[in-house]
């Protein structure tokens, strides 16, 4: 979930990195040298409520999911992520007729629009997954709620707010893979609980220490609530501006991404998928 504040064949030889070598991607930035063959392609089915039309033409909000896109390649190339993100579609939908209280009715309103048999195609593919895309009047996203994704094993429903900022679509998918807030906002949202003490048994195995956002250099990375966030994910390998972005055992998102590619891999691979589907 991001609120807006001011502003899998396991992958061993597909992945390498030299701590030997380093780059700078972005401004400021520097990150290992990083090979990476044959990324994970990821699709996405934009399905935009009609009432993001308003003063707006469909190819401007074409332009605009395909922008978000694109923004995200640039966290997963900057945080050494053998993953990419693709538009399957952009399909505008009418939901003038439900009331979307929260997440939940939210799918159910979009399902019932849809057809469940077309959410449960997308669903079967691994690697593809569907944004429901609501304009900023809609009931669901009040104050400054700008996105949220559902919390299953294998995720691949999110929902955002259309005139949100450019990094919370990747923000979000980086909760479907289990990638957290930083330290300070969880301690805001969950108190002195641990994770694991307010979660479900099930989803224990997916709760890492090391799964945490980063601050930085007067910012943050993309997971983090700061009001400037960096292109790229928490790791102990990425700096800014001369300060280290991560940690390894209390920062580092880049990882949990890096793993949730590789099982993603593998369950492409168990039910005969190759990574060059479309």
């Amino acid at each position: 979930m991001l609120r807006k504040y001011l502003s899998f064949t396991a992958l061993a030889g597909v992945l390498s990195v030299s701590g030997c070598q380093s780059k700078s991607i972005s401004r400021g930035m520097k990150a290992p040298v990083c090979n990476i063959d044959k990324p994970v392609p990821t699709y996405v089915h934009f399905f935009v409520a009609n009432e993001a039309l308003k003063g707006r033409s469909q190819q401007e909000i074409h332009t605009q999911m395909q922008f978000w896109v694109n923004y995200s390649n640039w966290v997963l190339e900057n945080s050494c992520i053998p993953m990419t993100r693709n538009v399957a579609e952009v399909t505008f939908v009418d939901l003038s007729d439900h009331y979307l209280l929260d997440f939940s009715s939210a799918h159910y309103s979009l399902e019932s629009v849809l057809g469940a048999d077309r959410i449960s195609q997308i669903r079967q593919q691994s690697n593809h997954y569907y944004a429901l895309i609501l304009g900023s009047e809609n009931t669901f996203f009040k104050g400054d709620l700008h996105g949220q994704a559902e919390r299953v094993p294998h995720g691949h429903f999110i929902a955002l707010r259309y005139n949100t900022s450019q990094h919370v679509l990747e923000h979000e998918f980086g909760h479907l893979a289990w990638a957290e807030h930083d330290t300070e906002t969880l301690k805001e949202q969950v108190g002195n609980n641990d994770l694991t003490e307010i979660s479900a048994v099930w989803e224990w195995p997916y709760i890492k220490p090391y799964a945490r956002a980063y601050l930085c250099a007067n910012g943050g990375t993309v997971m983090s609530y700061a009001p400037k966030r960096r292109p790229f994910y928490s790791s102990p390998q990425i700096s800014f501006n001369g300060e280290v972005c991560g940690d390894a055992k209390a920062g580092d998102n880049a990882r949990v991404l890096r793993d949730y590619a590789q099982r993603l891999r593998e369950r492409m691979a168990s039910v005969g998928q190759g990574v060059a589907i479309n």
